[in-house]
């Protein structure tokens, strides 16, 4: 069967695949989760998991929501691909849901200035949950747990055979 299809259906397709990005992370994180189950899955991907379980004392269910919320699987990727990056930063931390963390992230250090030690904020308060996010350590203040990855030598890629040693 030949099916025709325009330009105009073309472009609403890729418009709904735009609008559901929800989709686009629960299909990521139901094949990480496949691949886990069958033993498949990247060892270097595993170390990192493990290395965030044991720092912030979270279960493995816990820090795939976070990793995978936060869209953080493209940058821990980063880490074992030749010239890229050279070191992760996660805060595990207390976190204000307001304006600048309406869209996940953390709000900028400027919001967490804001308040005067010793003073009570003025207004109603929301009340404050931990979080793990990837930063450069600049935008919010450690107030938590910090996990830092890094690697010396970013010339090479690093191979997955020493990670499950």
């Amino acid at each position: 069967m030949v099916r025709h299809v325009d330009s105009e259906s073309e472009e609403e397709l890729e418009e709904i695949d735009e609008e559901r990005p929800g989709d686009i992370l629960q299909r990521r994180r139901e094949e990480c989760e496949r691949k886990a189950r069958r033993g498949e899955m990247d060892p270097r991907l595993e170390f990192t998991f493990q290395l965030l379980i044991d720092g912030t004392g979270l279960p493995r269910s816990d820090i795939m929501d976070h990793v995978f919320e936060g869209n953080m699987l493209d940058e821990i990727n980063q880490l074992f691909l030749p010239h890229m990056r050279n070191k992760l930063l996660w805060f595990y931390q207390e976190i204000e849901e307001g304006e600048g963390a309406a869209d996940g992230k953390p709000a900028g250090a400027g919001a967490a200035r804001a308040q005067v030690p010793g003073k009570p904020a003025s207004g109603p308060t929301v009340p404050a949950k931990k979080k793990l996010f990837l930063t450069d350590g600049w935008q919010l203040p450690l107030t938590g747990i910090c996990i830092y990855m890094f690697r010396l030598n970013t010339g090479k890629q690093l191979p997955e055979e020493g990670f499950h040693k």
